[in-house]
């Protein structure tokens, strides 16, 4: 997912709040010294208490196929989340930046007017692109599609039906050399938007199909074949000035169909790609497969500046493997939208026969993303018009809640141990359907990582010299890897950041240093609760 305001990296959006989405996590403020006020870190002998675990990260090929996999009755321990080396380049010449979009197409002589009806989404809480759709009457209100995420929906249990979008625009004909020819148009209602299982916004917009004749629409088609020709056409936003916001595009490859888990998301029919350019904003580009205005995807994560060592974390997209899950670089990843076009007859119509939105979802709530092995699940399952409900849990490589197998009648709380050993686990419920069997369309998944290995990523300290001589220090979030901070300060050569005394919970409130030099002891703890190695910094 891409969040240009919340970078972490992906879901691909720019939201007003933290994930691609492509860009997941808050966003995380760089450490800044002071001008004269220098800081150094050096390591430490951690305290008796600190333990150390090994972790072994085997790379793991994706799963092209997305097909359904019966949970076994003894199933393989998962495998932690691990990330791929990159491929050396073919010759001498330096790689292109994935991260860097194309330059910004033309159209004063009408050469890429079929990119005319796509544009920037703004006023819900993010920038992204969305694309007209070539749906509904003439007459009737005119349509376009987004990401999910786009508008709000960032977590595996909402759906969002008939929401107003006041304020809301998405602003066409985003050439660079064609300023004036640029078309704003109002949003009127979100009518559907979620992001179980996609991650896919119907937008009606405040005007008629025949109003915006000028503006090409977009027929939904079938996934995109492996190694076909792909265009991605977006507005990216993010690291771009604002007077460059126009519209670029990516000629890239498509790969296999994959499952594929980010944060607390499972998405099972995705289609990988090495698509790059793709930054903050352009979540929800079209994906198109030739010549024609037929879109077969809908970008909506990536891999692209995305750290190592991820645990398939807010930005750090995984592909769902036989051996467990694992992070491929340069990755971008779009989603299938040919069902979407049974939405329509011709008008929006969301109980149509084939179309893909949920009547009566279950849901799955789980209050922790990240444990330590033993813990327990401690989940809600919801929803599905209230029970009686059925659920299965395991490692993600063996557990797909597509799958009707498995499934057993559960309570509405599930508290039963997550796993022994790290790795990504999934904890699937349904509903019973008429003929009492699992309703798998409409099932809920709650996504925990177990992890026992501490953070051993270098912190970051925030330092700043305030007018009155004194010194603010603080350290800087990062996580999954750090999330809350324990640290203790006095007069260098009088602190011992080896000795577990002394320490506290960091509350979000800068630390005031007044006697310069000063040591600073910080000990870092990753989502899942364990504790890194303390750290010593020396301020002045």
């Amino acid at each position: 997912m891409l969040r240009r305001a919340w970078r972490q990296v992906a879901l691909l959006a720019l939201p007003a709040l933290a994930l691609a989405c492509a860009d997941d996590g808050p966003v995380l403020p760089g450490a800044t010294d002071g001008d004269d006020t220098p800081v150094t870190a050096v390591p430490v002998d951690p305290p008796a208490t600190t333990t150390s675990t090994t972790t072994t990260t085997p790379t793991t090929e994706p799963d092209p196929t997305g097909d359904d996999v019966t949970e076994p009755t003894d199933p393989p321990a998962p495998s932690a989340p691990s990330t791929a080396p990159p491929t050396s380049p073919p010759d001498d010449e330096p790689p292109a930046d994935p991260a860097v979009p194309g330059l910004p197409l033309t159209n004063a002589a009408g050469e890429h007017e079929r990119y005319s009806g796509i544009g920037r989404l703004d006023g819900l809480g993010a920038s992204c692109t969305a694309f007209l759709l070539d749906a509904g009457p003439p007459s009737g209100p005119a349509y376009a599609m987004t990401n999910g995420h786009c508008v709000g929906v960032f977590d595996s249990t909402t759906v969002l039906r008939d929401a107003p979008a006041e304020g809301a625009t998405v602003t066409f004909r985003l050439f660079a050399d064609t300023p004036t020819a640029v078309a704003e148009v109002p949003v009127q209602t979100i009518r559907y938007a979620t992001m179980r299982g996609t991650d896919v916004a119907v937008l009606e917009l405040a005007t008629t199909r025949s109003a915006v004749i000028g503006l090409q629409p977009y027929a939904l088609g079938s996934p995109p074949r492996e190694d076909a020709d792909l265009q991605v056409v977006g507005v990216p936003v993010d690291g771009i000035p604002s007077e460059e916001w126009f519209l670029r595009s990516s000629e890239c490859t498509a790969g296999g169909r994959t499952r594929v888990v980010e944060f607390e998301w499972v998405w099972d029919e995705a289609v990988a790609t090495d698509c790059t350019g793709i930054v903050g904003g352009s979540s929800g580009s079209p994906v198109f497969a030739g010549p024609l205005p037929v879109v077969h995807a809908i970008v909506n994560t990536t891999t692209i500046g995305a750290t190592g060592g991820a645990t398939c974390a807010l930005g750090q997209p995984c592909e769902v493997g036989p051996s467990g899950a694992a992070m491929a670089p340069t990755r971008t990843y779009a989603l299938p939208v040919d069902d979407w076009d049974a939405c329509f007859t011709p008008a929006w119509d969301p109980d149509a026969l084939g179309c893909p939105t949920e009547q009566a979802p279950t849901t799955v709530d789980a209050p922790r993303r990240a444990v330590q092995p033993g813990a327990t699940w401690a989940a809600t399952i919801s929803g599905g018009g209230g029970g009686p409900y059925v659920a299965k849990a395991g490692p993600i490589s063996v557990t797909d809640c597509r799958d009707a197998d498995g499934y057993a009648l559960s309570a509405d709380v599930v508290d039963t141990p997550v796993g022994d050993l790290e790795g990504v686990y999934v904890l699937c419920a349904a509903a019973l359907d008429d003929r009492l069997q699992p309703d798998t369309r409409q099932a809920g998944v709650a996504v925990v990582v177990v992890d026992a290995t501490p953070p051993t990523a270098p912190i970051d300290l925030s330092v700043v010299e305030g007018e009155d001589g004194r010194v603010l220090v603080e350290p800087v979030f990062a996580p999954p890897e750090h999330s809350s901070y324990q640290l203790k300060a006095g007069p260098a050569g009088e602190v011992d950041c080896a000795d577990p005394s002394g320490y506290d919970v960091y509350r979000r409130i800068p630390v005031v240093v007044e006697t310069i030099p000063a040591t600073m002891c910080v000990i870092g703890e990753d989502d899942a609760g364990n504790r890194g190695a303390p750290q010593a910094f020396t301020i002045g």
